[in-house]
């Protein structure tokens, strides 16, 4: 009863957070990511729900499945993202590679009850070996692998690491197993369906739950202030009068709704983008631009960057490093999140916040 409720619990998790992604106006490689991490973890949770505790005579379709082969690759790709901010597809299934291997023999394995009967302790012994070893060596290596900009500089790096973590926790627990696993075993609980294994899932759904529940809530109390920004900025453009008429009123709402879904907030954001999602030449933007807002496209990105940061400095508990939040409103450093931060507010981030909380306790 106790495996039913903990799997049911952790596919819960992962349909709330397919909800969440969907929701999100911009998405970034780490959160693609995460989401695909979130899909595998509920797909195992679902093998292991139907045929443990719903068809048990099925024990063995669980018992087979190699998909404990797909977290190293993944973990991969976190890295990955984090560094590289891409999805690097080439790579992904080179590392998938044993995952193919055993997925071909594993289709043997349902299909053929002499197989099972014959090499069933063989192959899972193999198999159980083979997701230890996985567990082990992909953290070991990114561990050793990650830059100073996975280690130090990065927003993500936290969540990168705790991921690690339960990989290697998995891996001291799955190792023994698998070295001592016999024919005398076979018919316990396999050790990656066992109830510790699916703990430590859930432990890593809650965090992906509440990493995606908390950049929702972001971006939707930044909605606010931006539609608030827009509409006036709307208002506005009748009153602009020749400038207004340097472009097409088609033109500005597209770049309008375009900048209500934040895109700003990803480091990697520039005008080469935002000519390639708009279809406008970078003239166009650069017209479009001073005509809504009385400046050029780099002075408006950054402002709208130090606005974003602010609404964070401004809520009642700040959950994140002020550090962080440079890397989290689209800044590439942090200096340059202090420079253009007082050039816009006549103020460090720092000093800003502590304006903020006197004023809530006077109020």
């Amino acid at each position: 009863m106790f495996s039913l409720i903990l799997f049911t619990v952790i596919a819960v998790f992962s349909c709330i957070k397919l909800r969440y992604y969907k929701r999100l106006p911009l998405k970034t490689k780490f959160d693609e990511v995460i989401l695909i991490f979130n899909c595998i973890v509920g797909l195992h949770a679902l093998f292991g729900g139907i045929f443990r505790t719903l068809i048990p005579e099925l024990k063995y379709v669980d018992l087979g499945a190699p998909i404990g082969l797909l977290y190293g690759p993944l973990l991969f790709q976190l890295f990955v993202s984090i560094e590289r901010d891409k999805f690097s597809r080439r790579s992904f299934f080179y590392n998938l590679s044993p995952f193919f291997l055993f997925l071909t023999v594993y289709i043997i394995f349902l299909i053929s009850e002499e197989f099972r009967t014959v090499y069933a302790v063989t192959y899972l012994k193999i198999l159980y070996i083979s997701f230890g070893i996985s567990w082990l060596l992909y953290p070991t290596i990114l561990l050793f692998k990650a830059t100073s900009k996975v280690r130090e500089n990065n927003p993500n790096q936290k969540k990168y690491f705790f991921f690690t973590m339960m990989m290697l926790l998995l891996a001291s627990f799955e190792i023994p197993y698998a070295l001592s696993y016999n024919r005398s075993t076979l018919s316990q609980t396999y050790v990656s369906s066992s109830n510790f294994v699916y703990l430590i899932m859930l432990i890593v759904m809650i965090m992906m739950h509440n990493y995606f529940f908390n950049l929702l809530n972001r971006h939707l109390s930044s909605d606010s202030s931006l539609i608030s920004k827009i509409n006036h900025v709307q208002q506005a453009i009748p009153a602009m009068g020749t400038k207004a008429t340097l472009t097409h009123s088609s033109d500005q709402e597209k770049i309008l709704q375009y900048l209500a879904t934040h895109p700003y907030l990803d480091a990697n954001f520039n005008v080469e983008k935002i000519k390639k999602d708009l279809k406008l030449t970078q003239q166009q933007i650069n017209l479009l631009f001073k005509s809504l807002f009385g400046f050029g496209f780099i002075q408006a990105i950054n402002t709208l960057r130090i606005d974003a940061a602010c609404l964070e400095l401004e809520k009642d508990v700040l959950n994140i490093a002020i550090d962080e939040l440079a890397f989290q409103c689209g800044f590439n450093s942090r200096a340059s999140f202090y420079r253009h931060f007082k050039i816009e507010k006549k103020c460090s981030p720092h000093d800003y916040r502590e304006r903020v909380i006197k004023k809530m306790k006077k109020n």
